[in-house]
């Protein structure tokens, strides 16, 4: 039966519908073929069945024109009744509209319907002028009541249930939205870490090349080793660059084995490649290293990078002191250089407060910390952070 069910309801309604009035309508034409009785002496004419015809066959039409349909089937029973033919289901057929009526329009309409029938059935009783007590007469009322609370209480249940529907489905495009924006802003980090990573190890080669362009003639042996410190921080940089990469490349979810993401451990090594580049760099860490969150630590390291490499580009000749200081709920980052600061227009053509800075102060912002960048005093150029966390417990 359950399954006969849901293949009915994929069903075509008209089709329904159209099935549903055929059998009614053979078995009110088959009603007519009885004998008349004493409360129904007249025999069935044609007039008798175009009534049944027309009031069980307009059933085909009962949810596409629910109204109408009432109307003809209300006027095709009083007919009948009038006429005194033989009992039939022309009345039944009355109650089905009623009940379609009030589970497609709204309650008024179908309010409007149980008056006007009620009407139509006092009507009838009194010029037939039949024996009805009021107690029948209430019964027979409140017969096409239940049948329009009952068609009120599916059209409803099937407007909660729509409502339902809609409901999930404006939340799976939420779920869509978001999983859409989680994807782009892990692009976004990513763009960020490769801008930091190419900057970074393109400053370092340029440098270091332009050194070794200059002294190939007069110290090869110097310029050999300039050429594999560039090889060296390429190489680096590169690996650096398949492994976010990676990241974007990962197909059904499937996480290939990465290398750990940087921290400020690794900044010692950021140091060397100034190094080589011929840039001193010095290294001081203060305080015990608690457990600083993961993205906190990297979000350190590329400040720190990101100074460095606008040491590389703007400071010229310099020294740079890069500070690590570390606090049980906090991270503070301080790198200054002694060179000639900041510039408005250095020889690349670049702002000294471009996109490194503003990308440090997003960064930052993230982890409501704060970011002050500008000129020192004396000279030079001088980068402070401080990285808020929880602390561990």
């Amino acid at each position: 039966m359950r399954r006969l069910w849901v293949r009915l309801k994929g069903t075509n309604t008209l089709v329904v519908d159209s099935a549903l009035a055929g059998l009614l309508t053979i078995a009110g034409l088959l009603s007519l073929t009885a004998r008349p009785s004493d409360t129904n002496p007249r025999h069935a004419d044609v007039w008798a069945y175009l009534l049944v015809l027309v009031g069980f066959g307009v059933l085909a039409l009962r949810r596409r024109y629910p109204v109408t349909v009432l109307v003809v089937v209300t006027a095709a029973s009083v007919v009948y009744v009038l006429r005194d033919y033989t009992e039939n289901g022309l009345p039944v057929i009355a109650l089905i509209a009623l009940y379609t009526v009030a589970s497609l329009t709204s309650r008024r309409e179908w309010g409007t319907a149980v008056a006007v029938i009620t009407v139509l059935l006092l009507a009838v009783t009194l010029f037939n002028r039949e024996d009805l007590s009021v107690g029948d007469l209430a019964g027979n009322v409140a017969i096409f009541g239940i049948a329009a609370v009952f068609g009120d209480s599916v059209r409803t249940r099937r407007a909660y249930t729509r409502q339902l529907e809609l409901r999930a489905a404006d939340l799976e495009r939420n779920q869509e939205a978001e999983a859409q924006r989680a994807v782009a802003e892990e692009r976004l980090r990513i763009a960020r870490e490769l801008h930091d990573v190419v900057a970074h190890a393109m400053s370092v080669v340029a440098v270091q090349s332009g050194v070794g362009a200059h002294v190939i003639d007069s110290d090869p042996a110097e310029a050999k080793r300039i050429l594999e410190n560039v090889k060296v921080s390429s190489r680096a940089a590169l690996n650096e660059m398949r492994r976010l990469l990676g990241v974007l490349r990962e197909e059904d979810g499937a996480r290939g084995t990465l290398t750990p993401a940087a921290g400020l451990e690794s900044v010692n090594e950021l140091a060397e490649g100034l190094r080589r580049a011929g840039v001193p760099v010095s290294v001081r860490v203060e305080g015990v290293r608690p457990a600083v969150p993961p993205g906190l630590d990297l979000t350190a390291y590329r400040i720190v990078q990101e100074a460095l490499t606008n040491v590389l580009k703007h400071a010229g000749p310099a020294t740079v002191a890069v500070t690590i200081d570390y606090h049980p709920d906090s991270v503070c980052i301080d790198v200054a250089d002694n060179g000639r600061g900041a510039s408005t227009a250095p020889a690349d053509g670049q702002s000294g407060d471009g996109h490194g800075l503003l990308g440090m102060r997003e960064r930052v912002a993230v982890f409501g910390g704060r970011l002050d960048a500008g000129s020192r005093a004396g000279g030079g150029f001088r980068v402070t952070a401080t990285l808020p966390f929880e602390p561990a417990r």
